[in-house]
């Protein structure tokens, strides 16, 4: 660059060689009254012997972010490296994941099961040779002790399940 090339990038005015210095990040040129330097400073700064280097205010305040933001990522590296370790320490059992397994099937048969009622002390209907109307009066029957605790369950939300052989005993409903 010829010096009569020179513009400073503050004030855009022509700069001598001697009295210019350049911003070593962002290589723009810049008056040292500007900058509120000397010309010895100056001088000083821009002797490559001396292996100094001078950055203008807006890359010293970027090169002090780029400084923070590595100091954070040192940071969260560190932190990273101490939940692996932490996590590494914990180690899974197998019988643990079995356990967890059976929870899940507990609480899913607990889930569908939760709707249901049990009536001990229903009679068996005496048309025991005829499953149909035997489960119509069992039916019946459940509507009727439902009505009675005022639950408002329609007759087609209730489907009445003898368990066992054909003995005097439970009734177990499921209705949705």
């Amino acid at each position: 660059m010829s010096p009569s090339n020179l513009i400073c990038a503050c004030c855009n005015k022509s700069v001598k060689l001697n009295m210019m210095i350049k911003c070593t990040v962002c290589m723009k040129i810049f008056r040292h009254l500007c900058v509120n330097l000397t010309i010895d400073e100056v001088n000083i700064l821009n002797d490559q012997s001396k292996g100094c280097s001078w950055s203008c205010s807006s890359c010293r305040h970027i090169s002090n972010q780029i400084n923070d933001l590595k100091k954070l990522i040192l940071s969260l590296q560190d932190d990273i490296k101490a939940i692996k370790g932490r996590n590494g320490a914990t180690t899974h059992d197998p019988k643990d994941s079995f356990v967890f397994e059976e929870l899940i099937e507990e609480i899913n048969d607990r889930n569908s099961r939760k709707r249901n009622v049990r009536i001990f002390g229903l009679p068996e209907q005496d048309q025991a040779d005829v499953p149909q109307t035997r489960l119509t009066k069992d039916k019946s029957q459940v509507v009727d002790v439902l009505k009675v605790v005022n639950l408002n369950v329609h007759a087609n939300e209730v489907k009445p399940l003898r368990q066992g052989g054909l003995i005097k005993a439970n009734v177990r409903l499921n209705y949705p």
